[in-house]
């Protein structure tokens, strides 16, 4: 729907009739020698698409933090300085509440799914956090369920409202639901505090599932 919706935008512009807009988009790329037999099973209906974006498609390029500063826009193609430090890519844009066209992880595929925290336990030193998955549509399908954690805040230190720390793959028949476990280890909680230690901040800490960083 959002796609159709920047089409219809632009197709105002390029006086493209309405009915030509897209519903969905496959974005294929880097694919390899197969590359055309794997697009082919997808819009045949023979496989289903189940990718996950690896990174934030931003409304403008204006949106982008120092944007400016990159490649031919600062005059240098053969040094770049990343100057973003902790808030690259979704824990910038997730942090600064900036809206975007496609969040981190988003995909979709020819059903849906519904992903419930069922609970989290903490017993002595060990933590879990329990997920169901159920695929809500008529087609088979996967979804990638992506554990995400929001840390204590600390005081003068630049901390992103929140990180991937998990994932796992699914493959559900229609109606199917299966539940995962999610083990929380200490590295998932460790963060480098303003002396540069990798420690563990006592507080609260606030685990979130769901099939992207939104």
């Amino acid at each position: 729907a959002v796609y159709r919706q920047n089409i219809r935008s632009i197709s105002g512009q390029l006086s493209v009739p309405r009915e030509n807009t897209a519903d969905a988009v496959i974005f294929l790329c880097q694919q390899g020698m197969e590359g055309g037999r794997a697009f082919a099973d997808i819009i045949s209906g023979k496989a289903y698409p189940s990718g996950k974006l690896t990174d934030t498609w931003a409304l403008s390029y204006s949106d982008v933090p120092f944007g400016d500063e990159y490649s031919y826009r600062n005059s240098d193609v053969r040094k770049q300085i990343y100057r973003e430090g902790i808030y690259l890519g979704y824990r910038y844009y997730d942090t600064y509440n900036v809206p975007v066209r496609y969040h981190f992880g988003f995909g979709l595929s020819y059903t849906d799914f519904k992903i419930k925290s069922e609970k989290a336990e903490l017993d002595g030193e060990c933590c879990e956090v329990t997920v169901s998955v159920k695929n809500t549509g008529g087609y088979p399908g996967r979804e990638v369920v992506q554990l995400y954690v929001a840390q204590p805040r600390v005081d003068g230190l630049l901390q992103p409202v929140k990180e991937l720390k998990a994932f796992r793959r699914t493959a559900l028949q229609p109606g199917q639901t299966v539940t995962l476990t999610f083990p929380i280890t200490d590295d998932m909680l460790a963060f480098y505090t303003a002396d540069n230690t990798l420690r563990v901040e006592p507080g609260t800490f606030t685990f979130m599932v769901g099939g992207s960083s939104k």
